[in-house]
């Protein structure tokens, strides 16, 4: 089959990126303020941060199953489908804007989250089905900026859901929603943030309807021709096999005996869980350093913190594309973010906004980077393995590592006044994830059979 690279390659990505940018936005949208939620809703720290552990969960539990989808249908039908239960849970979180109905506000966080696997799953499968070798990083590292966007743009929130104003004589930082000591302006109060926390959902549930819409009418599984001989070569091995089924579980099985393949993915599971640790308990970890309430800077602290981060990510993918040199970039982003993260908690007790603010950036701008070189590198290790398989693996790693970590990490954080058992974890656990990242070898068989069919068509063409 002759290759052919389409122009409609960057409508394709885009919609992606769309689809990827609402579903994250949802991730965090309760846990950046948790003060604000655990006083509406009547509930624990730990109740309104299990709303940010739900996408962890539908990883571990939903990503085999989807990406064998993703293989037996398409990704246009798996995305989908992911949209679709996006923008439900979306939608029937509209309905949670009330102190009794946090069961409400879970069932429609569940729902949202089963898109989670689904969004991370595919845009590799998408860059390979519509790129060209040279592209391929770039295309992944579009996709990796729609999913941090959207975390940038839920670190927003505080400044909506700002609480109760000051002028009901409502005592912000104990018991607002408390009608037995406030009375009437106790109900006022409910009344101002349920306002607020609708505004932010009508929000949410519009632009996942958006990305619904642009999936529908406009997005494509995959164009005629291949956009790389690689790409071809896989068609072809693919439509040699009938059996779906056998060949998906063959690549898993190819992929969890690869020694080299473990390391790295174990590797990067271990950042991930860094990563979803500090930015997951960010208010936690900093607001304890600070008498006056920060919610909207700590807020603007993880917003600038990913959109630094989309930059990182998109200079690596420019740097994978132009240097291929995947072990080199993926060691520089993993020990920056061990510097980056050490060095916010020896600052931290200086309490000064500015610094720590940089800081935060820094983590966010090194952590973020790392995930465009993951998937790109992890490709590469385990070609021809399909991209499907390849992820599903990879972002299981994500789901259990993520969940785990950021469970001990907020467990250690509660033991003591201030977080620093916490950070201290995170700390060894970056480490760790640098040490195993230091012993996978650097195996680029996606680049290797490239150059092999470039060089089987000279020598033919010679003829």
């Amino acid at each position: 089959m002759d290759v052919l690279v389409s122009k409609k390659r960057w409508l394709i990505i885009s919609i992606m990126f769309f689809a990827n940018m609402t579903n994250s936005i949802q991730w965090l949208q309760y846990s950046i303020v948790p003060e604000i939620y655990t006083e509406f809703y009547q509930k624990s720290y730990n109740a309104i941060s299990a709303t940010s552990l739900l996408g962890s969960l539908s990883m571990i539990i939903m990503i085999i199953p989807v990406t064998f989808l993703v293989e037996l249908k398409s990704t246009r039908f798996v995305l989908l489908l992911g949209t679709v239960f996006s923008f439900t849970g979306a939608f029937v979180k509209c309905f949670a804007v009330s102190p009794d109905r946090y069961w409400v506000l879970m069932f429609g966080q569940a729902l949202a989250e089963i898109n989670v696997p689904i969004v991370l799953a595919i845009p590799p499968k998408i860059a390979a089905n519509w790129f060209p070798n040279h592209e391929l990083a770039q295309a992944v590292a579009i996709s990796v900026f729609g999913d941090q966007l959207g975390i940038a743009l839920s670190y927003l929130v505080p400044f909506v859901i700002k609480g109760p104003v000051n002028s009901l004589g409502i005592d912000y930082e104990n018991n607002w929603s408390n009608t037995s000591e406030y009375g009437e302006n106790a109900t006022l109060a409910i009344d101002e943030v349920s306002k607020q926390i609708y505004a932010v959902s009508i929000f949410t549930a519009s632009i996942s309807f958006l990305s619904l819409l642009f999936v529908f009418f406009m997005f494509k599984d995959k164009p005629k021709n291949p956009p790389s001989n690689s790409e071809s070569k896989r068609r072809a091995e693919s439509a040699k096999s009938k059996n779906a089924r056998k060949v998906y579980f063959s690549d898993l099985k190819k992929l969890l005996t690869s020694k080299n393949a473990i390391f790295y993915l174990l590797s990067c599971g271990l950042h991930v869980g860094v990563y979803s640790g500090l930015f997951t308990l960010l208010n936690q970890i900093i607001q304890p350093f600070f008498v006056e309430n920060k919610d909207s800077e700590i807020g603007m602290m993880g917003f600038s913190a990913i959109i630094v981060g989309i930059i990182g990510s998109y200079l690596c993918g420019f740097a994978l594309d132009k240097t291929k040199k995947f072990k080199i970039i993926s060691s520089i982003t993993i020990f920056s973010s061990l510097i980056s993260i050490s060095l916010l908690t020896g600052f931290l007790h200086f309490s000064n906004l500015i610094v720590i603010f940089i800081l935060v950036g820094l983590n966010g701008f090194a952590m973020t980077s790392q995930f465009t070189v993951a998937y790109d590198f992890m490709a590469e290790l385990t070609f021809p393995v399909s991209e499907s398989s390849m992820s599903a693996v990879l972002n299981l790693s994500y789901g259990i590592f993520g969940f785990l970590i950021t469970q001990f990490t907020q467990m250690a954080i509660e033991r003591n006044e201030k977080p620093y058992n916490g950070l201290y974890l995170l700390i060894g656990t970056e480490a760790l994830s640098m040490l195993l990242n230091f012993f996978t070898k650097e195996a680029l068989h996606r680049q290797e059979a490239d150059q092999e069919i470039n060089e089987d068509w000279k020598q033919t063409s010679q003829f």
